[in-house]
């Protein structure tokens, strides 16, 4: 009984110090209740910092806070922290699995860091427990158009407008389905329709005014855009659309370098500086200054070429170009020659979005020092035309005819198919071209210049960004196999392929930085679409490659 009677003398003794633990913890309890509030507080009074600040306070002492852990998420995803965001929806979903608004929004933060896949599955599984959920049925629905899914995303915004025909967001959301699929001529109505819902959506004009701008007329977009900025000071996406229309219609300064090289010797590096204005909302100006150093070690010349390109937007879907200038050839025993440049060039709008163009251009053949010294001067003459069809589906032709110097021609024919591939993060596109020409005769000048030529090519073009200023590339590949007959040879089913690659970086001040490389096995070269010095050469003893840096100032953007 001993150490029972000590226990219970020694019991006054404690009191004091449990007291203390109990004041203790209700003080801490208060303090966490109180810095939630605060946290609250500045979270609804849009002081995002400090309310994170006081969030980061409380989960530092209850981390299995899940108002703390969904609000200071949220604050985490408006500052583009994806990743750390995602980990605190993990967290409160951990404490409550089916908690509504940690769900949703995790699911919204998948879809802006473009795992769609992914985003798409976790607002079904929203919509699978709470199937009248608004937010979450808009969110599938915009996941689904960036992705590439413009069908899938329309039905989701279809069951919006379901419920209620006057959604705005759902009839944005369709007008931007049909603008960011072949059939962009379907986007005019259906803005229109958001705007008679709500005649100042915001959304909708400036939908509106980037499809004007597609289309060709920058006046109209860029009065949109002024209207905008008026009613809609600092709007990030208003400020995006002034800056489209600032490239389309303002001063743009452009320099480059480019080098191609064969297996041949030949060689051919190219610098080149333009710059572009406006004349009025309608008219533009180009000025082009470039020279062309070719060689075939120890033979060399160059080509300074000089030419001015007046645009002229006629209609919405209609433009004119008028190119003009003279090359100042170098051959390679010092001779000099002038030769008149230029063209005309005209495209327009078909019925719904097909389109179609036809030119005329004069220009030199440049790439060889065999060609340089043989003064060939070509005059092609083109059509073409192409539109959707079908679901991703695009159909194209083009016609070709060469008159050359030297008393050759050449006809060609290319058409072709293209299909865009859906639901992807990248934009992906496959197709199949036939590429056919003939030459009237082998007129010996160095060009590659077949009675014959027929290519079967498979085609892939995909692209997409990275980064958080936007970084773009592109990537293009074919492969096929090619036949012609040049003089007595006759080549059949060889192989051919091109690889060409392409990464832009958006710098500061209207800046682009893009550089690019390629290589082929063309019999023609096809890169640079000239001819080679040397015909007979088995083509699968040729490549061809080519590099180079653009980078473009849009003056003011």
């Amino acid at each position: 009984m001993e150490p029972s009677i000590r226990g219970v003398r020694r019991f006054p003794q404690m009191l004091p110090i449990a007291f203390s633990v109990l004041l203790l913890c209700a003080l801490s309890f208060h303090s966490a209740a109180a810095s939630l509030d605060d946290a609250d507080r500045a979270f609804e009074a849009g002081e995002q910092a400090r309310a994170l600040a006081l969030y980061d306070a409380v989960l530092a002492s209850d981390p299995g806070n899940v108002r703390a852990l969904v609000r200071s998420a949220m604050l985490l995803s408006w500052e583009r922290k994806f990743d750390e965001a995602i980990a605190r929806y993990d967290r409160a979903l951990a404490a409550d699995p089916e908690h509504p608004v940690a769900s949703r929004e995790r699911a919204k933060v998948l879809s802006w860091s473009r795992r769609y896949r992914e985003a798409a599955e976790a607002f079904r599984g929203v919509l699978a427990r709470e199937p009248g959920d608004r937010e979450a049925r808009l969110g599938l629905a915009r996941t689904l158009s960036w992705s590439g899914s413009q069908e899938a995303a329309r039905a989701e915004y279809e069951k919006l407008l379901a419920s209620d025909p006057r959604d705005v967001d759902a009839l944005v959301g369709v007008a931007q389905t049909w603008a960011w699929s072949p059939n962009a001529r379907q986007a005019y109505p259906a803005f229109r329709r958001a705007l008679e819902a709500s005649p100042e959506s915001k959304e909708a004009k400036i939908g509106l005014a980037h499809l004007d701008l597609s289309a060709g007329n920058p006046a109209r977009a860029a009065r949109s855009a002024d209207d905008l900025a008026r009613r809609f000071p600092g709007d990030p996406d208003v400020r995006e659309l002034r800056a489209a229309v600032s490239r389309a219609l303002g001063p743009w300064v452009l320099v480059g370098y480019d080098e191609l090289y064969d297996s041949d010797g030949n060689t051919m590096d190219t610098v080149r500086l333009e710059g572009g204005f406006g004349l009025g909302r309608n008219l533009d100006l180009r000025l082009c200054a470039a020279r062309y150093a070719i060689s075939n070690d120890p033979a060399s010349g160059h080509i300074d070429s000089f030419y001015a390109v007046v645009g002229a937007r006629i209609a919405p879907r209609q433009r004119i170009e008028v190119r003009a200038g003279a090359d100042r050839s170098f051959e390679t025993d010092d001779f000099r020659r002038t030769d008149a440049i230029g063209g005309i060039s005209w495209a327009w709008g078909l019925g719904g979005d097909w389109s179609g163009s036809v030119s005329a251009q004069r220009d030199t053949l440049r790439y060889s020092v065999f060609i340089l010294d043989s003064d060939v001067i070509v005059d092609a003459y083109t059509a073409s035309a192409g539109g959707p069809v079908g679901k991703g589906f695009r159909v194209f032709a083009t016609g070709s005819y060469w008159d050359l110097s030297d008393g050759n021609s050449r006809r060609g024919f290319e058409p072709g198919v293209w299909y865009r591939w859906p639901a992807r993060p990248v934009r992906l596109e496959t197709g199949y071209v036939l590429r056919w020409f003939g030459f009237a005769e082998n007129a010996e000048r160095g060009y590659f210049d077949p009675a014959r030529y027929a290519a079967h090519v498979l085609q892939m073009r995909a692209s997409g960004t990275w980064g958080s200023r936007r970084n773009s590339w592109e990537a293009v590949a074919e492969a096929g196999i090619q036949s012609y007959t040049q003089d007595t040879m006759e080549v059949s089913n060889d192989p051919l392929e091109t690889v060409f690659l392409t990464a832009g970086f958006p710098l500061a001040h209207g800046l682009l930085l893009e550089a690019y490389a390629g290589v082929s096995n063309y019999a023609f070269a096809g890169i640079s679409d000239s001819g080679l010095p040397d015909a007979g050469a088995r083509t699968d003893q040729f490549r061809a490659r080519q590099g180079g840096v653009r980078l473009r100032w849009w003056i003011g953007g």
